[in-house]
């Protein structure tokens, strides 16, 4: 998971503890040289922080050993800690900042970034138009890794798909999206297709693609998820030529032969861009539910509330769909 610093907003940020930011630095550029060169931190007083923390609770924080260097198991369990911490303190702080009325405080928003380039780029700049005084800070990873981040508190809300749900989130529907099959037009059952593509889109089944090289999305990822699903339904032995971390590089893939591919609706722009055949699965996989998720039981606060608006009206959701949520 990275994250990304709000072009669009200014206002008040609710600083993250100095233990955290170190911690996280390290563990994302691989050492103390290369954090103290990227955060611009002096690295003799870098080393001397993680010394005084590792004999304060003497443990090892960093196993040094490994190049990039990573977290030994309490390392691991104490930076989970400081997260959870710091997720209480941004609570207490966003609360009393409700308190005092008004828009304002800090919005933590975890969403994978094809869902920052199909979704949170059109909603932003709306929300920073209407909210000047709401900080946000994006945080991009997988789909399980954002839910997992709301689950842990490192993220307010964020953007998950239904089936990765869990029980330790609260979740609405905020946008519907199908899921189509990509054809290279070299491909048999895309030889008698007409390009470019129209709709309603033919409809095969998932059994007829038995033999098809497909490039797939990383675990991790929803659609990898999809994918893998299929494939047990119809005992299907996956035939797998290429993995990647973003879907919106699977058209240009499909195009040039390499493989089939699940594909969402929301880059349909793209896909009919492209020299290539799509078609519908039917009933054989369900439209994909997209869902803005919050930790179970969790203090709500106003700007998760003021973006949850944002988010239904800039996405044209019904109003029959659009749900009063008890945490909203």
């Amino acid at each position: 998971i990275r994250t990304l610093p709000n072009s669009f907003l200014s206002g008040v940020l609710f600083m993250r503890s100095r233990i955290l930011h170190h911690l996280e630095a390290i563990l994302k550029t691989g050492s103390i040289a290369e954090a103290s060169r990227q955060y611009f931190i002096a690295q003799p007083s870098l080393s001397q922080f993680v010394k005084r923390l590792e004999e304060e609770h003497r443990i090892t924080i960093f196993d040094r050993s490994q190049s990039p260097w990573v977290l030994t198991p309490e390392g691991r369990y104490f930076l989970e800690t400081e997260r959870r911490i710091d997720a209480i303190r941004r609570e207490r702080e966003q609360y009393l900042e409700d308190l005092q009325g008004g828009a304002a405080g800090e919005l933590l928003i975890g969403s994978t970034p094809y869902r920052s380039e199909t979704i949170l780029s059109r909603i932003l700049p709306e929300f920073a138009r209407r909210f000047p005084k709401i900080q946000l800070r994006i945080t991009e990873g997988t789909t399980k890794g954002i839910a997992d981040a709301v689950a842990s508190g490192a993220a307010d809300c964020g953007f998950v798909v239904s089936p990765m749900v869990t029980s330790e989130l609260d979740s609405v529907v905020v946008t519907h999206e199908a899921v189509w099959v990509a054809l290279p037009l070299t491909h048999p059952l895309a030889r008698n297709q007409p390009h470019p593509v129209q709709f309603p889109l033919p409809e095969i089944s998932f059994a007829s693609l038995r033999d098809t090289p497909f490039i797939i999305m990383k675990p991790g990822q929803a659609f990898h998820n999809y994918f893998e699903s299929l494939c047990r339904k119809f005992s299907i032995e996956p035939r797998v030529t290429l993995e990647t971390q973003s879907i919106t590089t699977v058209p240009a893939l499909v195009a040039a032969g390499v493989g089939a591919a699940l594909v969402p609706e929301t880059i349909k722009e793209q896909l009919l861009s492209l020299p290539l055949a799509l078609f519908s699965l039917g009933s054989e996989l369900h439209e994909s539910r997209l869902c803005l998720v919050k930790k179970h039981g969790r203090y709500v606060p106003t700007p998760t509330k003021l973006f949850y608006r944002t988010v239904t009206e800039v996405l044209n959701l019904p109003e029959d769909e659009q749900k009063d949520a008890e945490w909203l």
